[in-house]
């Protein structure tokens, strides 16, 4: 009768640690889910973040641009583009050696 009731309360107690890992493991699974779902929609709006920063850096660089800066001087200004340079100026290697050791002599 002992052994029956020993055999019994080690079935109990065996099964009773059986549901609790179970219950344990659905725990943690639902955990991972849920984590696993916020990965996702961070990484989407990361996704979507990114979109908009380079569309805002394409408009920056179309208000940038040359061309329209160019448009707008010359609308607004009255000012024109000149094709050639204004002046040019001739430089002997003399010279430049010259002011490079003014320049060395000055930082010394």
């Amino acid at each position: 009768m002992k052994k029956k009731n020993s055999l019994s309360k080690y079935v109990i107690i065996l099964a009773v640690m059986i549901t609790l890992l179970l219950f344990g493991y659905i725990y943690v699974m639902q955990g991972v889910k849920t984590l696993s779902t916020q990965k996702v929609r961070k990484e989407e709006e990361l996704i979507g973040k990114r979109d908009q920063l380079e569309v805002r850096l394409v408009e920056a660089q179309q208000l940038s641009s040359e061309e329209r800066i160019v448009k707008i001087v010359s609308d607004s200004l009255g000012l024109e583009r000149s094709l050639k340079p204004y002046e040019v100026l001739n430089v002997s290697r003399s010279q430049i050696k010259q002011i490079e050791e003014i320049i060395e002599k000055k930082y010394e």
